[in-house]
């Protein structure tokens, strides 16, 4: 990266952030998202040639081979973290995150055609303003469809559904675990960005791994959702989920949307995931399913959630599966 590019990213922050702040329900209007800084304009007009090409270099062309850390890749994994920051059910899948790629692709491209095309810096910000509009435009679109698929769309669920963090000891509490009898090794399945709980555990010497859509790659966490992690048969000794795996699955299951079968499956293939003796343990729990499980391979116990009123004539509870025999 030069000289040009490497400085082009500290001018882009406070951008980035303003965009963040921005819900997408209200990304639409957010006119005053296109104008750019003075000195990100300053530093955009004295570096434009270089810039331009860097651009050019780093873009993938229409109908031509992808180029390997293209800056339109990262804008689009800022763009579905940034997306699924304020409303946790949006299916961003594949297909969405193509979308957003082409869409930044385009973006850049118009820029470099921007750093090259026009005269003044006057100019320049007219042009760049334009084509952020256009891109807000697209992003907007494709947020709008993904709300329409939402599965009993309607206001109260579609506009802002946030994720939060809370702390270890709220967690155990309320899934009524004690962090120094834990059977090992253990998977917090959604364990947030910082991975709180799965630290927590591991300073206190329990072998514990983290899977979230949102958290940093590292050593003890994966980067991805529950739906791509690795759920090998005798695995785990306990699997976690506060507010995760069976929200989401309780989402679906009440709208009636096609991932809820999506939803069954992967709760069966992380029951088998389990050590004999090994426990899955949840909330909220999952009403429509407990009852099902076979009593001679699983034994559920519920623990109610004090504080917390009944929806739907269920008391809400955090529910403990734990498997007693081998899956065959």
């Amino acid at each position: 990266m030069g000289s040009e590019a490497e400085g082009l990213w500290p001018l882009l922050a406070p951008q980035i952030a303003r965009w963040e702040e921005t819900a997408p329900a209200d990304l639409a209007g957010a006119d005053a998202l296109d104008a750019l800084d003075a000195p990100l304009l300053a530093h955009l007009d004295r570096h434009r040639e270089p810039l331009a090409r860097w651009l050019e270099e780093h873009t993938t062309p229409p109908g031509g081979a992808a180029v390997e850390g293209e800056p339109a890749e990262a804008l689009a994994r800022l763009e579905v973290r940034w997306l699924q920051s304020y409303n946790q059910f949006l299916d961003l899948g594949d297909e969405s995150r193509r979308a957003l790629v082409a869409l930044g692709r385009r973006a850049l491209r118009e820029a470099g055609e921007a750093l090259r095309q026009t005269g003044s810096r006057a100019e320049l910000g007219a042009a760049l303003a334009a084509v952020s509009a256009g891109h807000r435009a697209g992003v907007t679109r494709l947020y709008t469809a993904l709300r329409a698929a939402l599965p009993g769309e309607d206001q109260a669920v579609g506009a802002v559904v946030r994720c939060a963090e809370y702390s270890p000891a709220l967690q155990l509490s309320l899934l009524g675990l004690d962090a120094d009898t834990l059977a090992g090794p253990v998977l917090d399945l959604g364990c947030g960005e910082q991975a709180l709980l799965v630290e927590h555990l591991r300073a206190r010497g329990v072998e514990a791994f983290g899977v979230d859509r949102a958290a940093p790659p590292g050593p003890h966490v994966e980067a991805r959702d529950w739906f791509a992690a690795s759920l090998p048969r005798d695995r785990w000794g306990t699997v976690i989920s506060h507010l995760g795996f069976s929200h989401h699955f309780m989402f679906h299951h009440l709208r009636g949307g096609p991932q809820a079968a999506r939803y069954a499956r992967r709760y069966m293939e992380v029951l088998q995931s389990l050590k004999p003796g090994g426990a899955f343990v949840y909330a909220p729990g999952l009403p429509f399913l407990e009852p099902l499980l076979p009593a001679a391979t699983y034994r559920v116990t519920r623990r109610p959630i004090a504080g917390v009123e009944a929806s739907g004539g269920v008391a809400p509870y955090a529910c403990r599966v734990e498997r007693i025999e081998r899956v065959a």
